[in-house]
C-alpha cells in the first residue's frame, strides 16, 4: 500500500478528532503512515488513548511556545519546515496530506 505523510494541525495527544481518526483508519487498512502533529501548550487532561493509537507512528513537530509573537512564528514555522523535509527524505512518501491549509507551506517542493 502507500506510504502517507500525514500532516495535523490538531496535537494528537489533546482531543480526539476527526484527523486521528482518518489516520487509524488509513493504517487499519494497511497504508504506511507517520503522522508529524503541531504540538498545543494547554493544560488539563490529554485524551484517553483508543484502539488502534498504538498503531500510528507518530510524532511531534517541534515549537516554541508564545506564537502569536511574529519572531517566534518564523523560528517555528523555519524549523517545522526542515523537520516535514527531512521527514520526506527519511520516508519517501508516495502522499502528503495535509489537515490544514497553513500546513503546505511546510511541504517542500518535489525534487
Amino acid at each position: 500500500m502507500a506510504r502517507i505523510l500525514y500532516l495535523m494541525h490538531v496535537d494528537w495527544r489533546w482531543i480526539r478528532q476527526r484527523p486521528q481518526e482518518l489516520a487509524v483508519g488509513l493504517v487499519e487498512s494497511g497504508h504506511d503512515v507517520r503522522v508529524l502533529f503541531t504540538p498545543q501548550f494547554q493544560t488539563g487532561t490529554p485524551a484517553v488513548p483508543r484502539s488502534g493509537d498504538s498503531q500510528v507512528k507518530r510524532s511531534a513537530l517541534w515549537s516554541l511556545p508564545l506564537r502569536r509573537f511574529s519572531p517566534v512564528r518564523r523560528i517555528n514555522r523555519a524549523v517545522q519546515k526542515w523537520q516535514v523535509t527531512l521527514a520526506c527524505r527519511r520516508s519517501r512518501p508516495d502522499h502528503v496530506w495535509i489537515t490544514a491549509p497553513e500546513l503546505l507551506q511546510l511541504v517542500p517542493e518535489r525534487q
